[in-house]
């Protein structure tokens, strides 16, 4: 119910802010979103929504209806719906799948959406901290921080130890995965200075 009350006041229902999507959901409790789909005319009961104002939101929703499951999940778990458009953009139809399957693809397939984001949201849907793909993401991520900073080297070391601390994981963890994914030639290391 909060994830619905989140998405109703969110912006992307014209007419709809978060006093009135407080009260929409208030009035209708779980049965809100069937209400605006089956029933809009019922949104009259909410105190503060004549004829005219209910007929403008049911539009507006109804224009959502490809987006509308999406915007629903990103809210019920803590990220704001704003995203969904640009998430459809990326993977259309098959973007709530994605997620599912693996919510670090946003931090990089998705402007806007970083690495912290998508781990609130992985641990939202209960992935376990220790996940391999939690842990490539978070070496990726350690990566991009030190490019950021200037480094365009980075000794195995510390790399690793940035990730687990970051991650609040064992360093072990991190270095199974590390070898994996040099393995898998997804990353690479080079001998610097004789070591």
């Amino acid at each position: 119910v909060v994830g619905i009350e989140r998405f109703l006041g969110s912006g992307a229902i014209h007419g709809v802010g978060k006093s009135m999507a407080a009260r929409i959901v208030e009035q209708f409790g779980a049965d809100t979103l069937k209400v605006l789909g089956e029933a809009p005319q019922r949104l009259t009961e909410v105190v503060g929504i004549g004829t005219k104002k209910a007929k403008t939101i049911a539009s507006s929703y109804a224009e959502l209806s490809d987006m509308k499951e999406l915007m629903l999940f990103l809210e019920e778990h803590g990220i704001s719906s704003n995203y969904a458009a640009k998430i459809k953009a990326k993977y259309g139809a098959t973007a709530l799948r994605r997620i599912e399957t693996n919510p670090y693809c946003l931090a990089s397939d998705v402007a806007g959406i970083g690495f912290k984001t998508a781990d609130r949201l992985a641990m939202t849907m209960g992935l376990q901290s220790g996940h391999p793909d939690r842990i490539k993401a978070g070496i990726e991520f350690a990566l991009t921080q030190a490019a950021s900073a200037g480094h365009t080297c980075l000794p195995e070391e510390k790399l690793l130890a940035e990730t687990a601390r970051l991650l609040l994981i064992e360093y072990s963890e991190v270095y199974d995965i590390f070898k994996k994914l040099i393995a898998e030639d997804l990353l690479r290391t080079e001998e610097f200075g004789g070591v």
